[in-house]
């Protein structure tokens, strides 16, 4: 085992479980070594607030065997918790303490009963290139409903611990939107995937307000796959591309899939 005076401090993985020294977790709180956190477990999980940021490290917390909630790899994790008041909530970690690969999963319900309710792997960019190792959720609460939100990493090694800055904000519920309509017009046209073309590989200095209307395809990540989808929907039925755009089209309406992280605050086209 790894918890004597030598194997904590010897730079080996004596135990073999991917961790050395004060990685451990067998060596927390011994021989100089940090104990691990309150919250390393649900029943432990501090409150969280709008409009506010908390710092955690995972370093000594024990991996999660709980439901991967659209997400994978049980790592190691921390629990956070709050109560739904009705608005959307997004919580992220792409803020410039995260220093690892991290996920975010979000329950409902309570510590014995645990209910997925979101999840996320990699988010925070917008552009052509590929998401970051960060995460981000956005998910509209229930009034009265208990969420447990846990904070991990990739699984079991030493580059899936670090230290995290979990942001918090609270808004009121998306405004209704076309899918598809990325400039706002009302329509759903060519001029759309043209402007979608153009968002992606010039991206604009501000993000626009509803990127759901760009996820053409509602897999949670506007890319270039939303164009070639828009113009097959519109051009190309008979090649097997669906010509069904997921909803909300036809008619306004909001965004109902939980699996994305994005949002759309503000839209003209209704």
């Amino acid at each position: 085992t790894e918890n004597t005076a030598i194997t904590c401090a010897d730079g080996v993985d004596n135990d073999s479980d991917g961790f050395s020294d004060c990685l451990d977790i067998d060596c927390a709180g011994l021989f100089g070594c940090p104990v691990e956190s309150v919250n390393d477990g649900c029943a432990g999980a501090i409150p969280l607030a709008c409009g506010t940021s908390v710092i955690g490290d995972t370093t000594l917390a024990y991996p999660e065997m709980v439901d991967p909630c659209l997400t994978n790899d049980g790592g190691r994790g921390l629990w956070y918790e709050f109560g739904g008041n009705g608005n959307e909530w997004t919580l992220s970690t792409c803020n410039p303490m995260t220093d690892f690969d991290t996920r975010i999963r979000v329950f409902e319900g309570d510590c014995n009963t645990l209910i997925c309710t979101t999840g996320n792997d990699n988010f925070c960019f917008f552009g052509s290139g590929s998401p970051s190792s960060r995460s981000t959720v956005s998910f509209v609460t229930e009034p009265g409903v208990s969420y447990f939100v846990l904070v991990h990493g990739t699984g079991s090694s030493s580059n899936s611990v670090g230290m995290f800055e979990l942001g918090v904000s609270c808004q009121p519920p998306d405004a209704e939107f076309l899918r598809g309509d990325g400039n706002g017009d009302g329509l759903i046209d060519i001029a759309d995937a043209i402007f979608l073309f153009s968002a992606l590989f010039f991206p604009p200095q501000i993000l626009p307000l509803c990127l759901d209307s760009y996820d053409v395809n509602d897999d949670g990540t506007p890319n270039i796959a939303d164009v070639i989808y828009l113009l097959g929907s519109l051009f190309a039925p008979q090649s097997g591309m669906p010509n069904m755009i997921p909803p909300p089209t036809g008619e306004c309406g909001n965004d109902n899939s939980s699996i994305d992280a994005l949002d759309c605050s503000s839209y003209a086209g209704c």
